[in-house]
């Protein structure tokens, strides 16, 4: 019996010792899972951080390119009614211009005729004159011939510079009108120019709005 008692003493002894080995190394597991644990769940609190974070700058890019495209819708219009704009403002001006061309064609044909009937009435008043005063010099000195006449008539100092003065008040205007329509022609050619000019830079925005939108 006492070989017996010994027996199992000495093996509920080294059954203790293994129990107590166990269970220190079940409770060096379970710190371990512990710290395992908390470490997954930094781990999956940083992961739903970064989602958050992705979906937030996800939807801020979307915002943000919803809105530039909004832009640039806007500003094509813009500039596609700013070229229409400049479209009909240049076939007004082109209107504009060649009224305004007929009418200086018009104008230059009406002095032409005016100027015509003038010549035809100036001449023939001088010829009047002439004849009056021929009239009259005959009248006054009781010569007949004509030529004696003319003699005597130029022999008149301030009568011959009198008409001397109104041939060169005459030439004068006839240069003045001249001037004139010199001047008229002038601003033709420049409001033609500034049509062609506008004409261009229609094309040229029209050529970058093409660009724009390739």
């Amino acid at each position: 019996i006492t070989n017996v008692y010994l027996q199992l003493k000495a093996y509920l002894q080294e059954e203790s010792l293994h129990l107590e080995n166990r269970l220190d190394f079940m409770e060096a597991e379970v710190v371990r899972a512990k710290r395992e644990l908390e470490e997954l769940q930094v781990v999956n609190q940083e992961a739903i951080n970064a989602r958050d974070i992705a979906k937030n700058q996800l939807q801020y890019l979307e915002e943000t390119v919803f809105r530039e495209r909004k832009k640039r819708e806007r500003y094509i219009t813009e500039c596609k009614k700013r070229a229409e704009d400049r479209k009909l403002q240049n076939e007004r001006m082109e209107r504009k211009t060649q009224r305004e061309h007929v009418l200086l064609q018009s104008e230059d044909s009406t002095q032409d005729s005016l100027r015509a009937k003038e010549e035809e009435l100036r001449q023939r008043w001088s010829m009047y004159q002439t004849e009056m005063l021929f009239g009259k010099v005959k009248d006054a000195t009781g010569v007949a011939e004509t030529h004696a006449v003319v003699r005597r008539f130029l022999a008149q100092g301030d009568t011959f510079t009198h008409l001397e003065t109104l041939k060169s008040e005459n030439e004068q205007s006839l240069v003045r009108l001249k001037q004139e329509k010199q001047r008229l022609q002038r601003e033709l050619e420049d409001l033609k120019y500034s049509g062609e000019t506008t004409i261009v830079s229609q094309q040229k925005l029209q050529a970058e709005l093409q660009e724009r939108l390739k």
